[in-house]
């Protein structure tokens, strides 16, 4: 898997909540990873292990050609009028020893009330 089909997935992900929301009216699905949870672990100590043993298995997992893992939480709720994502991004090096992460939150009016 490379890392570009983690952006595919949340790129099906998001489209598949928009979906629902047509026939449902209120959807949401992933896992919610705030800022604050992010925040939790340092780089440079925090492990892979120990992020997921935290926050539970992540949306997505990529292995890289240069041996660092990626792993992505997701997530996206849907309601009349309104569309919200929320990502969080943990990379870690060849030891499972984290190395940077984010996370980034999208709020979007879907022009349908």
């Amino acid at each position: 898997m490379g890392f570009h089909d983690g952006a595919k997935s949340m790129d099906r992900l998001f489209a598949a909540a928009l979906c629902a929301l047509l026939l449902a009216g209120c959807v949401s699905s992933g896992t919610k990873i705030t800022p604050d949870q992010v925040a939790q672990f340092e780089r440079g100590k925090a492990t892979l292990a120990e992020v997921v043993g935290r926050l539970g298995p992540p949306n997505s997992r990529t292995n890289t050609p240069t041996g660092q893992t990626i792993i992505v939480y997701a997530f996206v709720a849907v309601s009349p009028g309104a569309a919200t994502s929320n990502t969080a991004t943990f990379t870690f090096d060849g030891s499972g020893v984290l190395l940077s992460s984010g996370s980034s939150e999208t709020n979007t009016a879907t022009g349908r009330r």
